[in-house]
């Protein structure tokens, strides 16, 4: 778990001045789209969520468990992870309140009781480390383009 939030953390250190893939095309990124799919209108999405958009930072976007390759026997503890697709740069904090939101990053059930409980714990560190939460802003977000 440390390792994620450490990795996090020194993808974040990456900025641009704008959302966008590492080739400057769009991110697929469909918790900032609404219903429509409309990839161009993520920074105007994260506005009205109310994220920082002065800056924005590298983040992978997906880092479930079934997204991180860890030694089978523990040696260096280095980790590492696959499935770029969504990676890119959004808000700083989008990076723990896509924690807080996706349960694409929960253990399998098979192999928890609670598999929130890890996605939960991440959330929690990288609040620890500065990364602001915008969950619940994220659903009222989202309930207000439901109804419209």
């Amino acid at each position: 778990m440390d390792a994620v939030v450490e990795a996090c953390l020194e993808m974040a250190k990456w900025e641009a001045p704008a959302i966008g893939g590492v080739d400057g095309q769009y991110i697929p990124e469909y918790f900032l789209t609404g219903h429509n799919a409309d990839f161009s209108a993520l920074r105007a999405s994260c506005e009205e969520i109310g994220m920082n958009c002065s800056v924005f930072v590298f983040q992978h976007g997906d880092l479930g468990p079934p997204n991180i390759i860890v030694e089978e026997e523990p040696i260096s503890g280095e980790i590492g992870f696959v499935d770029w697709e969504i990676s890119g740069y959004l808000p700083r904090d989008w990076v723990r309140t896509k924690f807080r939101l996706s349960r694409g990053m929960d253990l399998p059930a098979s192999a928890s009781e609670h598999p929130a409980w890890w996605r939960i714990e991440i959330q929690k560190a990288l609040g620890a480390r500065e990364f602001g939460d915008y969950a619940h802003a994220w659903g009222k977000w989202q309930t207000s383009i439901t109804m419209n």
